[in-house]
């Protein structure tokens, strides 16, 4: 929240997801939140609930750890009939042949500054089309141009991926007064915040955003 501006505008990153308790690289697979996961969301939405936040606009990714966040958050506000716009633009950045893949476990083949940088940095080992987490191979991105739908990603190419929504749906609805909410990833939310605060390449190794 900002209160030297004519609009307010909360990040969320979703709750714990199955994968994240089981520390692997996630990316575009559609994991489900566990109990914990729903716990935090609901926590968040209270504390947003006691801060006497109430929004007009929402945004989300097309996928449901953070979508279901978005659902626990709103029932605690009393707000379930907000329209929640949900967008791939919006998705967790794309691990490339990482996803699927223990950390602790490519740590130990690859070492935990090669890790570090996979994680946090702007490289990451590509994903063929034949790999078993494909997203292009899911019902839901059968509108998305094949091309558009990526291999893999770093930041930088997140950055690319959310700012074109960002500048095309989300600062119009802030430039007019909107509270809006964005509920997402960690690195799709480092991304626009990386924008947004002006942090450099060098320096966005460090932020790390804490789950709801």
């Amino acid at each position: 929240m900002n209160e030297n501006t004519n609009y307010n505008l909360v990040f969320l990153r979703h709750g714990q997801s199955t994968w994240n308790r089981d520390n692997r690289f996630i990316g575009w697979t559609d994991t489900p939140l566990t109990s914990d996961g729903v716990l935090e969301a609901r926590v968040a939405g209270k504390m947003m609930k006691d801060a006497g936040i109430q929004f007009d606009n929402v945004h989300t990714s097309m996928l449901r750890r953070s979508i279901r966040t978005v659902n626990m958050v709103l029932m605690e506000l009393g707000q379930e009939y907000l329209h929640v716009s949900k967008h791939w633009r919006l998705n967790e950045r794309s691990y490339g042949d990482l996803v699927g893949k223990n950390k602790k476990e490519m740590a130990k083949i690859y070492g935990p500054d090669k890790l570090r940088e996979w994680r946090r940095g702007y490289d990451t080992p590509p994903m063929t089309p034949s790999h078993k987490y494909y997203p292009g191979n899911l019902k839901r991105y059968k509108a998305i141009p094949p091309s558009s739908i990526p291999l893999t990603e770093s930041l930088h190419d997140t950055v690319l991926r959310s700012e074109v929504y960002w500048n095309d749906v989300i600062a119009p609805e802030l430039n007019s007064g909107k509270t809006v909410l964005v509920v997402g990833h960690e690195n799709n939310l480092r991304s626009m915040i990386m924008k947004l605060e002006g942090i450099g390449e060098d320096e966005v190794i460090g932020l790390s955003l804490p789950r709801a």
